[in-house]
């Protein structure tokens, strides 16, 4: 579990190295904002069914707590779209379509999440520990000054891990403790590297807010009409 541990310690700084670059002031702007609720509204809508589908792929049979703990995490977080609706709603900004880097994360990871549920598994590590680590207390301080404008925060401060509720942490240490072999280990760790590229490449989409995606913004037909993307950016009411 090694290489697994040290791969997320690895997101978790260069996470923390993408937000202090694009936040240099210590604050978000209320555009940065926006972008990263649209992001996080495409990349979690419908997450149950990654979740349940890992869960009941055939190499998972042997790990009756951690694939509970997959079915539970599936309906907890089932909901959480509506929260970044709402703060988009509360802030008076529209929701953006389908970001390209988004796009690309669900059209490489959904292919293998039956075939490689262990591949997939570290992408979910990803997502649940990326903001605990050396960006902790950063982000932190950013929640509290969009907090200071007014700024509906339901989502964020939900996911905003701090020792009472490091939600990855558990993941984590219910993997460990189902002992598995060197090889499941290995995709884990790779499962890790690759969804922390993919995963940094939409947050830097969210925060950069001049980046090369840009382009296709300019076009957001593309968005809608491209076989790649997986929702409509309409939102759900």
């Amino acid at each position: 579990m090694q290489s697994v541990e040290l791969a997320i310690t690895e997101a978790q700084i260069n996470f923390d190295q993408l937000v202090a670059r694009f936040t240099p002031n210590g604050e978000i702007s209320k555009q940065q904002y926006a972008r990263f609720l649209s992001m996080q509204y495409h990349l979690i809508l419908n997450i149950q069914q990654q979740f349940l589908s890992c869960a009941g792929a055939w190499e998972m049979r042997k790990y009756t707590a951690l694939r509970n703990h997959l079915v539970e995490m599936a309906f907890v977080e089932e909901p959480h779209y509506q929260l970044t609706l709402n703060d988009l709603k509360e802030l008076g900004e529209a929701l953006l379509p389908e970001p390209l880097d988004v796009i690309l994360w669900h059209a490489f990871w959904r292919p293998l999440v039956q075939t490689h549920p262990f591949f997939r598994l570290g992408a979910i590590c990803v997502l649940e520990n990326i903001s605990a680590g050396p960006a902790q207390n950063r982000i932190g301080q950013l929640l509290f000054k969009l907090s200071a404008k007014g700024y509906s925060l339901s989502f964020a401060q939900l996911h905003h891990h701090t020792e009472e509720t490091d939600h990855g942490k558990s993941l984590l240490t219910l993997i460990a403790d189902a002992k598995p072999d060197a090889s499941t280990v290995h995709e884990i760790r790779d499962g890790i590297k690759i969804a922390t590229v993919l995963y940094l490449r939409a947050f830097e989409w969210a925060l950069n807010v001049g980046s090369l995606s840009g382009l296709i913004e300019r076009t957001p037909t593309f968005v809608h009409s491209h076989p790649l993307a997986h929702v409509s950016s309409q939102a759900e009411v």
